[in-house]
């Protein structure tokens, strides 16, 4: 979706600081100069003074429905920068397909993910955020992206699910570039759960079934909140999966960032059939222990299943297949835990660096 350039949108603030102005001076002017006229009409004995009195009052009124005409007009000014962005929401056409009767169709027997020479620089960025990245991910296998801050895992996600398309090299998914995958279908055979995920203000029932909508049942329902240690959360709720959370609507309650994110995560364990399950920081808000207990749940759950966790918690990638190691956007290293800890010098430096913070 495109936005309004900084230019223009500096353009626009200004014409309407210039109409704002306009509109609030020109009534001031027009006010002093006609009660001048009415006092020099009044000594002149033009008029009488019960005909300047009145006059004057008509004046004011007229001044006054002036400055709201001008209030109502700069506001209405003001949120046309939105509605343009409606208007450009309303008719946007992704780049990707999304009709489901387009494009190359999914194989749904498994995700085989492959980078070729991949490199990726967001707009307006002077820096690479991923840079001549190459290498596979088999089909059902498990995986770890690991890295300090602004490495580009959470980059490399995106490009994987089709978010972004690459500036040089491509993203294939079982020998089909991403971009060329019908879209709808794509983001069918997808669980995935983002660290900036989506805090609905609606009951917690609905936080969970939106997870699979369209194929939700009480058995998939109550596995999910056991998944996402999310039971006793909804249990000491009021009105458990009825009772609205956040304060958006009458009768809300608040709830931590950490409960937040456990009944977000039931979303992600309603879909029992999709082919890629991707976890992006699920557990940066909760405790250690359950934070262990759903990393557990999730293993379990996606097993035989490609699956792809970003983590700053080596203790949690340890557990997978095969970990990928990003520093500065380029891939440093990979493989398994314990080759990493025997060959390799950013992991065994990172994987030291936890050990020290927990002894």
């Amino acid at each position: 979706l495109s936005k309004i350039k900084s230019g223009e949108e500096h353009n626009f603030y200004k014409r309407r600081l210039y109409i704002s102005y306009f509109l609030e001076l020109t009534p001031i002017a027009v006010y002093a100069i006609f009660t001048v006229y009415l006092v020099q009409q009044t000594f002149e004995s033009v008029l009488t003074v019960g005909q300047f009195i009145y006059f004057i009052g008509m004046l004011r009124k007229a001044r006054t429905g002036t400055g709201v005409f001008a209030t109502n007009l700069s506001a209405i000014s003001s949120e046309g920068i939105y509605l343009q962005s409606y208007y450009e929401l309303k008719d946007f056409k992704s780049k990707h397909v999304v009709d489901k009767n387009q494009n190359v169709k999914v194989n749904n027997n498994g995700f085989e993910i492959e980078f070729d020479n991949v490199s990726f620089k967001y707009p307006n960025g002077e820096k690479w955020a991923l840079k001549n990245i190459s290498l596979k991910i088999e089909s059902g296998k498990s995986i770890a992206v690991v890295g300090r801050n602004g490495s580009g895992k959470s980059t490399l996600i995106k490009l994987i699910l089709g978010l972004y398309t690459p500036q040089e090299g491509s993203v294939k998914i079982n020998g089909v570039k991403v971009q060329e995958l019908n879209q709808y279908e794509l983001h069918k055979n997808m669980s995935v759960f983002f660290q900036d995920f989506q805090k609905y203000k609606l009951t917690s029932k609905d936080n969970v079934i939106f997870g699979d909508i369209e194929n939700y049942n009480e058995t998939k329902i109550k596995r999910a909140i056991e998944f996402s240690d999310a039971s006793s959360l909804l249990n000491a709720l009021p009105n458990k999966f009825d009772q609205y959370v956040g304060r958006k609507f009458p009768g809300g309650v608040d709830i931590s960032g950490g409960q937040w994110q456990k009944l977000c995560l039931s979303r992600f364990f309603m879909r029992d059939d999709a082919e890629l399950y991707i976890l992006d920081e699920p557990t940066s808000a909760m405790d250690v222990k359950s934070g262990e207990f759903i990393l557990k749940n999730y293993f379990d759950f996606t097993k035989g299943k490609t699956n792809i966790l970003v983590t700053h918690h080596l203790s949690s990638a340890r557990q997978a297949e095969l970990i990928i190691v990003l520093k500065e956007g380029e891939l440093i290293e990979f493989g398994n835990h314990e080759k990493l800890i025997e060959n390799s010098n950013v992991y065994h430096e990172l994987y030291s660096l936890m050990q020290k913070t927990y002894n």
